[in-house]
């Protein structure tokens, strides 16, 4: 029963350092995924998408900046509690592995009175997608965790840059199709709401709550540790 006991102890210890240097989690990267077929790819699974094969312009949504918040509507088909979307730092200025956003989501149409239900200032995980705006800025897709799920499936969304100006010009610029002239989009100057009709690239998706390895590995060694009391106790009844 000693020896038992000791093995269990060694092996319950092994797996817990093993967890603690291991995280069963998605990790946004900052590496271009050389398999993309196109500029703009939602996660799989996604609760809502607009996006497009391209694009063909950019809102600018910077903090400090005239324009400082762009926003559009969106319909999600469940609670949601990331949002991807793309932009770049215009004029040919590049973003950083992590960039902080401004992040607000309104029940209905903030220019006619909507609520503000959500409002958060996040890190934005950035990843250069090889491909360069017109203004030769390269653009980069943004992958926001929202720290919670959003359970308001038919609203607006808005975002600003964090930061300062690279050019001391004008700032990050929001990709966005314009070709259609049907979109819903708006861009905050000062204090007043101008309708860009356009359409925002970006989708909304659900990145489950994950269990941690440390979880795995503890229930890993129960497992181990019953098969073991269980050989044992048929071996010590066989030769009893």
């Amino acid at each position: 029963m000693k020896t038992f006991s000791i093995g269990a102890l060694v092996l319950l210890l092994s797996f817990k350092v093993w967890s603690q240097t291991e995280t069963f989690n998605v990790k946004f990267g900052n590496l271009p995924n050389h398999t993309r077929i196109n500029e703009f790819i939602c996660p799989e699974g996604s609760l809502f998408s607009q996006i497009y094969p391209e694009h063909d312009n950019g809102m600018y949504c910077q903090e400090n900046y005239y324009y400082h918040l762009a926003t559009d509507d969106y319909f999600a088909s469940s609670p949601f509690n990331n949002i991807r979307i793309w932009g770049g730092n215009y004029h040919g200025c590049t973003l950083n592995d992590v960039e902080m956003f401004e992040v607000y989501i309104w029940d209905s149409n903030p220019k006619l009175g909507g609520n503000l239900i959500y409002f958060k200032t996040l890190e934005g995980y950035t990843t250069p997608i090889d491909v360069m705006s017109y203004l030769q800025t390269p653009l980069y897709q943004i992958d926001i965790d929202l720290n919670g799920y959003v359970n308001e499936l038919n609203g607006w969304i808005g975002i600003t840059r964090k930061g300062p100006f690279c050019d001391e010009i004008t700032g990050f610029g929001w990709c966005s199709f314009t070709s259609t002239g049907e979109g819903n989009s708006m861009s905050l100057g000062g204090t007043t709401w101008l309708e860009t009709h356009t359409n925002f690239l970006f989708c909304m998706y659900s990145q489950n709550p994950l269990v941690p390895i440390s979880f795995w590995s503890f229930m890993l060694g129960l497992t181990l540790i019953a098969i073991y009391m269980i050989i044992k106790f048929k071996l010590h009844s066989v030769y009893r």
